[in-house]
């Protein structure tokens, strides 16, 4: 068995429970577990399949090119098939580690993959894997606007409850408030082992431009957003709960498209041509 130094031994259980030792390297990725910790099949060969990729990337490639192509190769799945996804995701996922988010009470592990520049994070269940897979679809479909998709870097599932659901339960004076998903510094959290569906991805992501753009949420009165709220009322209900939702909403119904977006064109001129000078 090899020493601490080496690498890290787990039990891999297969699905009839029977129990195999193995040793994962460190410089693989292999320090990310307890020593002793019992892991699935399907963790051991993800490690496997990552390894093999180190392996690979650190010989001579033929050209540049190939190298390149490689990388575009891996950073997405061949198609947006469910199968295709589930295959990306087992080849290039990350071992579970045990994260403290800012918006939740305890410590969680997650597992992630890197989705087109996103770092996606999500329990290492089932359950899991579907939502994080639900929103790679979401992305690949969604057309959003690049300046829109800029400016979130990771999106991140956890099984738990926003831990301010009671703060903003008050606020709103909503006893039984729940979070679905909140944006902030970049990032969209999405709350109790939930999904996230195109439009409140579009939401939370206006949240992450709202801040890049103004270090806020609610865009300044100053602002070209900001004139036209003071001449077109809140663009849904929800948004009449604060500037900074309406802004997101707003964000939300431009970034949808179709018929969604031409109502909000009708109905809020000016807001739909703030949106649009900062979005295109």
């Amino acid at each position: 068995m090899a020493g601490p130094s080496i690498g890290t031994w787990v039990k891999v259980r297969n699905k009839s429970g029977r129990m195999t030792a193995k040793v994962l390297a460190k410089k693989y990725g292999g320090g990310s577990y307890q020593q002793g910790e019992v892991i699935t099949q399907s963790e051991y060969r993800s490690f496997q399949k990552k390894r093999a990729e180190a392996i690979a990337d650190s010989e001579p490639r033929p050209s540049p090119g190939n190298a390149v192509q490689s990388d575009k190769k891996a950073s997405q799945p061949k198609s947006n098939s469910r199968k295709d996804v589930d295959d990306w995701m087992t080849s290039n996922e990350s071992p579970p580690k045990l994260l403290k988010l800012k918006t939740t009470n305890k410590p969680e592990k997650l597992t992630s993959v890197n989705y087109r520049g996103y770092q996606i994070y999500y329990p290492p269940t089932s359950k899991g894997r579907e939502n994080a897979a639900f929103a790679i679809n979401a992305l690949a479909t969604g057309n959003f606007p690049e300046k829109l998709t800029k400016s979130t870097k990771r999106i991140v599932f956890t099984d738990q409850p926003n831990k301010k659901d009671e703060y903003w339960a008050k606020k709103y004076n909503r006893p039984n408030f729940k979070s679905q998903a909140t944006g902030g510094d970049g990032i969209v959290h999405v709350y109790n082992g939930g999904r996230i569906p195109k439009s409140t991805m579009a939401h939370e992501m206006g949240h992450n431009v709202a801040q890049s753009l103004w270090g806020s949420f609610h865009p300044p009165e100053s602002s070209r957003y900001g004139q036209a709220q003071k001449k077109e009322p809140p663009v849904s209900k929800y948004g009449a709960s604060a500037p900074g939702e309406d802004f997101a909403e707003a964000v939300k119904l431009y970034a949808v498209g179709g018929e969604t977006r031409k109502a909000f064109r009708l109905e809020f001129p000016l807001k739909y041509q703030a949106v649009q000078e900062l979005l295109e």
